[in-house]
Order: C-alpha cells, then sequence, then structure tokens
C-alpha cells in the first residue's frame, strides 16, 4: 500500500550490495533467470513535465502507464544538476563528492569534421589533441572503472546502451562498450546531442552516417527513432536471456525539433513568441508546441518498447525505470519556464542544487512484484539505482558506492537501510554544495569564491519551495550540515573540482580530523589529517590532487600490509614533506626491512609491503613447436587458475578461429597466408597475415584463413577497446612505431606496442590485457609484486642460438638485497652459499610459451622476437628492477668468471637474426 517517509528519519552508513534482495530472494525459487532490467533516463526533463507527476499541458499516456503500474518515488533526486556527472553517478553508484566526474568538462573538436583539430584548457587541465577520424566528448570514466553494466554482465546479462553517453570516447579509452556495454548506438559527445538531425551517431566504435541530415531545424532521420529502432532489436534478440537496457535520451534537452507527425498533437494549442535562435539553438517559430511534442514522441518511444516486451511474452519479467539526469532547464533555447512549470513550483532549476534543479521523476514498475499504483516518500538518489538493481539481480560487485539498496521499498518488504544524508557538489556558478539530512536541506553557493560561505538551512517539512533560511534558528544543524560537505568531498585530481579549503591555499584553514584507521579493501574518506598518525592495517589510503592534505603526518605500516599513493608528488617532495618516519633515497628506500616508498614516476610514490614468502611460484613452459604442444595443458590450467575469465588456447594448423560470446585476441605463430576476419555486424575486414599479427575478436566475430596456421587465442575478461583494430600488423601498421624501452633498450631495439597501457605511448589502449612485440637482446632483470602487479608471458616466434630466459625463485632475497643496495646498508642478505644457481636458465626456440607468475624474476637476452603479454595488466610503477641486487653481490663476494651473476650490458650492440620487417 501506499506509504509516507518520515522526514524526520536519520540516515547512515552505506555498504556495497553484495547479494540478492530479499523479494528477489524468494523468486530465484521460482525463475530460472533474474529479471531483465530497462533503465531510462530522460535529458532535463522536469520533475512536473509528465502526465502522472503533475503536467496538465503535456501528454504522456505511457509513462503514465508505468506509474499505474507501478511506484511513483515522490522524492526522487538526480546525481547532479548537469548532465554528465549524473550519468556518472547513475553508472557507477557514486555520488559527486566522491565520483570520478564532476561537471561537464569537456575536450575539444565538438564538429561534424572527426577531424578538426585543436587544444585548449579546461577545468584546470588540458586537453590533449584529438586525432582524425575520431570524435569530441566530455572527460572519460577511467578505464577499468566498475559500473552497473560490468556487474550485470558478469552476472550473465546482454548489455545494451541507447542516447547520450557524455562520458568520454575511444582515446581515453571510455566508450559505453570500454564500460560493460556490448553495444551502443547513440552520442558520444554531449554538444553532439543538442541536434535531433546530427550528420552521424556512434554506433559501437563507428561513425554512422545520417543521410539526408545536414544539423538544419528538420532532416530525414530523427535521431532518438534511430536509438529506439535499435533498442527494439536489442529486445527482441535477447528476449530469452536476461538484458539490460540503458536507454539515455537526449529528450526534452534543447535544441527544440521534433518531426511534424508528433508536432500536430499540439499544432496552434497555445500562443507562441517564435525563438530566433542563438547561444547554438536552432530558431523555433512554435517553441511551446515543439517542446512538448518532444517529450510525447519520447511517451511514445517508451511505449514502442513497452510492446515490445509484450510482444515477446516477456513484460512481467522486467523492471523499468524511469527517471532524469537533473531537473528542468532555465529560460534558454526557447524553452519557457514559467508556461510549463516543470520544477511544480519548487525553487531552482537546471545548474543549481535548490530542489528544482535536482529532484526529477522516479518511476518504477515490475508486475507482480512492485505494488500497482503505489507511491513512496523516501528520499531516493540516482546513485542508489546501481546498488538496488545489482541487489534485484543477483550480482555482485566489489566496488565502493555512495549508494545504498532501496529494494526493500520498491518490492514492498521493509523500508530502506538508514542513513544520515545525501550529498551533491558542483562546480560551476562559483562552486555549490548541497545536503539533505531527513527535514533538513543546506545549500552553499559560491564555495569556490568564498569557502568559509556560510550555510542556507531550509526545513522541507514546512518549506518545501526553501524560501526562508533558518540557519540562524538551528546552528546546531548548519553546523552539522557543513562538517557533511567538508567530509563527503573526496579530493579530484581535477583541480578546478576542488573547493578552496581543499587546495592548500594560503590563509585557508584546514580542518583537523581524527586519527584514521582503514581495514582491507576501504578508502579513507577525510582528506585532512593534521599533526596525527594515519594506521594502515591491509588497506589503501590515497591521497590526490596538487597538494596533499598531510600536516606533518606520521604514516605507521603495520605486519598486515597496505599501501599509500601519494599523486602529485614527487619522491624528493614526499620524503621533504611526509616522510617523517619513512626514507627515500634515489626513488627506492626502506622502513626497517618490511616495508618500501617506491617513486612511481610522474609525481606519484607509493609505500607498499615488501614481497613475502621464501619461493616464487615456478615459471611453466610449453614447447607449441613440438608435436602435441608439451606443457600446454599444464600452463593453461596454471594461468586460467591465476586469472579468472581468462583463457587460452592452442590451435594447430587451423582455417577458423571465433569469438563467439567471448573477446579474443589471437597470434598467428606460424605459417603465412590470407585471411579474412567477419564481424557480427557483417563488416569484412581481409588482410595478409603471417608471423607476430594480431588479431582482435569481439563477439561474435570469426576469423577465417586461405591457408592452415597455427594461432595461440587469449580469451580476455575484459572487453576490448574500440580503438582496436580487427587486424594489428606490428611491422606493417603504420600507426605502430618504435618505443624503445623497458627490456628493449639498446641500439637499434625492434619493439611495437600493439596493445597497451598509455594513450601517450600507443595507439591501441587496452589495460586488461597488454601486449608487445620486442626482440630481447638483453634486458634487466626485474620482477612484478603479486599485489598490484600481472603474470608475463613470453610467446617466442623467433630465436636464434643462445636465446635464454633468466628465472629467479628466490626474488624476495633479491628484492631484501636490491634495497639493501638502496639505503647504503652495509652487509648482505645473502651468503656465498645462496648464489650458486640463483639464476636459472631457460633455453628459448621458436614456439616456447613461458608463463612468468607475479613474484618471479626474470631476465632475458640473446636477441629472440617474443610477444610479451601482460595479464591482467600493466600498471606504472609496479615493474621492480633487480639489477642493482646482482651487481651488489658480484661486487661484495668477487665473483668472476662462470660464478658471477649475468648482468644487464646496456649500450652493447650484439648480432641480431635475419627477419622480414623487423629493422636491423
Amino acid at each position: 500500500m501506499p506509504r509516507r517517509s518520515n522526514l524526520n528519519h536519520v540516515l547512515v552508513a552505506v555498504l556495497p550490495v553484495l547479494g540478492l534482495a530479499a523479494g528477489f530472494a524468494g523468486a530465484a525459487e521460482t525463475s530460472e533467470r533474474p529479471p531483465n532490467i530497462i533503465l531510462v533516463m530522460a535529458d532535463d526533463l522536469g520533475l512536473a513535465e509528465l502526465g502522472c507527476t503533475g503536467s496538465e499541458r503535456i501528454s504522456t499516456p505511457n509513462i503514465d502507464r508505468l506509474r499505474e503500474r507501478g511506484m511513483l518515488l515522490t522524492e526522487g533526486y538526480s546525481g547532479s544538476t548537469v548532465c554528465a556527472p549524473s550519468r556518472c553517478t547513475l553508472l557507477t553508484g557514486r555520488h559527486t563528492g566522491s565520483s570520478q566526474i564532476r561537471d561537464n568538462g569537456e575536450t575539444p573538436n565538438f564538429t561534424d569534421d572527426p577531424g578538426a583539430p585543436g587544444t585548449r584548457e579546461i577545468s584546470g587541465w588540458k586537453a590533449p589533441p584529438m586525432p582524425a577520424g575520431w570524435w569530441g566528448g566530455q572527460r572519460g570514466l577511467e578505464p577499468g572503472t566498475e559500473t552497473i553494466a560490468t556487474a550485470l554482465k558478469r552476472r550473465g546479462y546482454a548489455t545494451y546502451m541507447a542516447g547520450k553517453w557524455g562520458l568520454g570516447g575511444p582515446k581515453l579509452g571510455s566508450m559505453p562498450t570500454d564500460h560493460g556495454f556490448d553495444g551502443f548506438i547513440g552520442y558520444l559527445c554531449q554538444r553532439n546531442a543538442h541536434n535531433f538531425y546530427p550528420t552521424y551517431l556512434v554506433e559501437d566504435g563507428d561513425k554512422l552516417v545520417l543521410e539526408g541530415n545536414d544539423r538544419g531545424l528538420v532532416g530525414k532521420q530523427y535521431s532518438t527513432d534511430l536509438m529506439v529502432d535499435r533498442s527494439l532489436g536489442f529486445i527482441r534478440e535477447h528476449a530469452d536471456e536476461p538484458f539490460f537496457l540503458y536507454y539515455a535520451t537526449p529528450v526534452p534537452h534543447l535544441a527544440l525539433q521534433v518531426p511534424n507527425d508528433s508536432l500536430e498533437q499540439y499544432a496552434g494549442r497555445w500562443e507562441e513568441t517564435p525563438y530566433v535562435g542563438g547561444k547554438g539553438y536552432l530558431p523555433n517559430e512554435t517553441p511551446r508546441a515543439t517542446y512538448a511534442a518532444m517529450i510525447t514522441r519520447f511517451d511514445r518511444n517508451i511505449g514502442l518498447m513497452l510492446d515490445e516486451l509484450e510482444k515477446q511474452g516477456v513484460a512481467d519479467d522486467t523492471i523499468v525505470i524511469v527517471t532524469s539526469d537533473n531537473g528542468s532547464t532555465f529560460g534558454i533555447g526557447g524553452y519557457d519556464p514559467p508556461f510549463f512549470d516543470g520544477t511544480g513550483g519548487l525553487r531552482g532549476h537546471k545548474c543549481n542544487l535548490y530542489e528544482g534543479g535536482i529532484r526529477v521523476p522516479l518511476i518504477a514498475t515490475w508486475p507482480n512484484r512492485i505494488e500497482a499504483g503505489s507511491t513512496d516518500a523516501t528520499p531516493v538518489a540516482n546513485w542508489d539505482l546501481m546498488p538496488t538493481l545489482l541487489s534485484i539481480a543477483g550480482a555482485e560487485s566489489e566496488a565502493r558506492m555512495d549508494g545504498i539498496d532501496v529494494s526493500p521499498v520498491l518490492l514492498g518488504t521493509g523500508d530502506a537501510p538508514d542513513r544520515e544524508h545525501l550529498y551533491w557538489e558542483f562546480h560551476a556558478g562559483g562552486g555549490l554544495q548541497a545536503v539533505r539530512m531527513g527535514r533538513w536541506k543546506g545549500v552553499r553557493n559560491g564555495v569556490h569564491r568564498d569557502p568559509d560561505t556560510p550555510v542556507e538551512l531550509y526545513d522541507l517539512e514546512n518549506d518545501p519551495n526553501e524560501t526562508v533560511d533558518v540557519a540562524d534558528d538551528h546552528p546546531e544543524v548548519a553546523d552539522r550540515i557543513l562538517d557533511i560537505m567538508r567530509n563527503e568531498h573526496t579530493v579530484s585530481p581535477v583541480p578546478n573540482w576542488n573547493f578552496g579549503w581543499n587546495e592548500g591555499a594560503p590563509g585557508r584553514t584546514r580542518p583537523e580530523v581524527e586519527v584514521m584507521e582503514i581495514g582491507p579493501g576501504q578508502e579513507i574518506r577525510k582528506q585532512f589529517v593534521k599533526d596525527q598518525e594515519v594506521v594502515i592495517d591491509g588497506g589503501v589510503l590515497r591521497l590526490s590532487g596538487p597538494a596533499n592534505p598531510l600536516n606533518g603526518v606520521t604514516v605507521r605500516f603495520t605486519k598486515a600490509g597496505g599501501s599509500l599513493v601519494m599523486e602529485k608528488h614527487t619522491a624528493d617532495e614526499f620524503r621533504r614533506k611526509h616522510g617523517r618516519k619513512i626514507r627515500t633515497k634515489d626513488g627506492i628506500a626502506v622502513e626497517g626491512e618490511d616495508f618500501v616508498v617506491r617513486d612511481l614516476g610522474d609525481g606519484a610514490c607509493t609505500v607498499e609491503p615488501l614481497f613475502m614468502g621464501s619461493k616464487s611460484p615456478p615459471a611453466i613452459e610449453s614447447r607449441l613447436d613440438l608435436p602435441g604442444a608439451p606443457g600446454f595443458e599444464r600452463l593453461a590450467e596454471i594461468y586460467e587458475a591465476r586469472n579468472p575469465g581468462s583463457e587460452v588456447a592452442f590451435m594447430p594448423s587451423t582455417t577458423a578461429c571465433e569469438a563467439r560470446d567471448v573477446h579474443r585476441v589471437v597470434f598467428i605463430q606460424k605459417g603465412e597466408t590470407d585471411g579474412v576476419v567477419e564481424t557480427r555486424s557483417g563488416r569484412r575486414i581481409e588482410s595478409a597475415l603471417r608471423v607476430g599479427d594480431l588479431l582482435a575478436l569481439r563477439p561474435g566475430d570469426t576469423a577465417r584463413f586461405g591457408g592452415a596456421v597455427d594461432v595461440i587465442a587469449f580469451t580476455i575478461a575484459e572487453p576490448l577497446a574500440s580503438t582496436v583494430p580487427s587486424v594489428v600488423r606490428p611491422d606493417f601498421d603504420p600507426a605502430l612505431t618504435d618505443r624503445p624501452g623497458g627490456c628493449a633498450t639498446d641500439p637499434g631495439a625492434y619493439r611495437r606496442l600493439l596493445l597497451t597501457w598509455d594513450p601517450e605511448r600507443g595507439p591501441y589502449v587496452n589495460r586488461g590485457f597488454n601486449c608487445h612485440r620486442v626482440r630481447i637482446d638483453d634486458s634487466f632483470t626485474h620482477y612484478h609484486p603479486v599485489e598490484g602487479g600481472w603474470d608475463e608471458i613470453y610467446l617466442v616466434q623467433e630465436a636464434p642460438e643462445g636465446a635464454t630466459l633468466l628465472v629467479c625463485r628466490e626474488t624476495d632475497r633479491l628484492d631484501r638485497e636490491q634495497l639493501a643496495s638502496a639505503s647504503s646498508k652495509t652487509g648482505s642478505v645473502l651468503d656465498p652459499s645462496d648464489i650458486e644457481g640463483l639464476l636459472e636458465p631457460i633455453p628459448l626456440h621458436a614456439g616456447s610459451l613461458v608463463l612468468l607468475p607475479r613474484g618471479l624474476a626474470h631476465r632475458g637476452l640473446g636477441g629472440a622476437v617474443v610477444q610479451v603479454l601482460a595479464v591482467p595488466g600493466f600498471r606504472p610503477g609496479y615493474e621492480v628492477p633487480l639489477d642493482g641486487a646482482i651487481q651488489r653481490l658480484n661486487d661484495r663476494f668477487a665473483l668472476t668468471g662462470g660464478r658471477r651473476l649475468p648482468l644487464h650490458q646496456a649500450g652493447v650492440d650484439r648480432p641480431r637474426p635475419t627477419s622480414p620487417g623487423i629493422p636491423q
């Protein structure tokens, strides 16, 4: 039955949801699959712009039908007051005080010319020039960010997005298909979405040209109709399996454009003042009728989806949620706020944090599970939707979320978990903050201009329109809200997304807080620790920004381990400002014998536990060049056990390889032929192929070869980035250039970055599975830490006589020796008897496949040409050199001749094997 929450209800801690909602647990007993999910995010749709939420001017019969069949949450809140940050909160479950995106920060190139050059400085950061062939967009989600789509995909859902993305583009590794969506059609860049007859949309990783459109007032292809058509196809294609459809319509965001068949419904209904255009928006003769018709057409499209669910027989198995990214807009682009009253009389609008800017429609329906016609007044923010839907779907996520699981409210099984407050921040308009705490609402404006600006306090129970500031009457409430504002904001790496008291500016007061103790898997949420001690017990303390907020702090690490990441600091700065108990020297040092500070470069340091354990895992070798590929089954078993979601297959003398429902990276290991990759969308990519070439196969793709070849195929856990071509030829691809470094630094070194980790160093970014083709003449000895490192695989494709891989399973001893050397300590942790057999040789052959587990020290030499693979992906700074330890042992024990440990000799030019395409 309809419920009404108590506005005095006090709210507290939010934990990620890791199990089934109580309501769905019962359904799981009678259903073989979790429910389908359709999540609809409108764009600038105001609280009162639907028939079911109070509009008397705009017709929305299909959404009204949804409301009649489900629940209206009368105190629904958006994630932010503008587009991009609100979408980020929805997809990640984080509010804007801790999310990655906190404003509409943009990259350049907002034109229909994909090659438009330009670099400009926005929000304190310099956007790189967009290369020809791609499009502009907003700041991107960081690669590897957990979204609702990635979590549902792991649960077995088919996933699709249609609409406006606004969270990055291809060169940032931030396409929708990089973040859990199997497919996508829509706008990457929000500015391109300001026209409904664009010359192109983006479909998956391709530019979809819309014939007959020229960005005029009318055209032949209305963008949202095409998005809905693809969405209907997705529903039909996946009706027999759980699916997640995220429909982020760009309606009713301006410009005012709609097909005539929808405009006719409102023609002549109201007096009109033609809009003459301006600020990038098109003129319109009937702005009122057009705006109403846009929302009605959006409603019609929702009706098409509901009808399709009925046709496919899955309506009763589908949750549908409709909401908006922020409140209705202000008087711009021809929109008439007083006429439509989109906020329902609430104060404010889009771009501010009063109720009118962040209160939005929120409707949820699930036949027979959510009570038809019900109403609930529990405050629910859009960042609650991710934990809620994951709970209902039985999907697990270890991502930290600020949202809570409100499925008990939806399913009528109980109340939402208690929490004290909701928090928002926004960094345009001088800097804004808001807190909803029970009946109270606190707002601060102009925080960037004046960090001490007072809190405006409103009693929503008695003053829902926020007309009377009662801060002077309730100072204790205003003070508590101010504390929340300061504590909920976490430091952002974007300078302009921090308030003055986070930036360390002269004359500004930094608040003091208590000692913070954190456990495994947690992040510290406080910003400043003054003259205190921070205890890291198996957790992570992450502090970022141009001025890290530690004033004379002592950082103590317990035996349980843990790490401190100091972004934007060099090792010297770290030592000078924060190293009271920790010494650094030449970028690497030791505190006692248990923890080490490493300089990661780029102004970042990390403190991590020293490698523990007397023996590293052994190297595992298979000989693919020998009959039966001896050792391969064992290698594959160990590799797959160590890297969940990853698989490796060897296919000798094959003429085809397919991906089916996974992403695969396929290497040509033997043979030379012509081949073709046939994609699920019907594209054909034909190419000559030979040893060293790579095929990137996405779900549904098939590679066919004109002649038999040997291939080794890696199924990868993370989806391939959209920028990775289907065929990568290291010796023929002009985008791939020689980049000496790593294990190839000598004169004439050959090293091609195929899939790499750094957009500035390689053209094809994939952080979950990296590889580069390299001739290893003489690399340095190093290892990758067990925590934070990666397994390395050598796929040897050419090997001259004497090519060798040296491995050392006594990594912990070498590591301590290295640290002792860096600290100028006398003595050695080894004695002469330990030297014999310390480095074990593995002869390399064309066809050797060697797994080097995390923690195993190794060094290659002798000129083998190798595909070096990193799983689950390279992280700068987690490649620990050990040559200092070897040099120290040689010198300390005066080792000579055959007893002398082999040491990397940089700068030595050596004979190399002859190979077509490889520079000599």
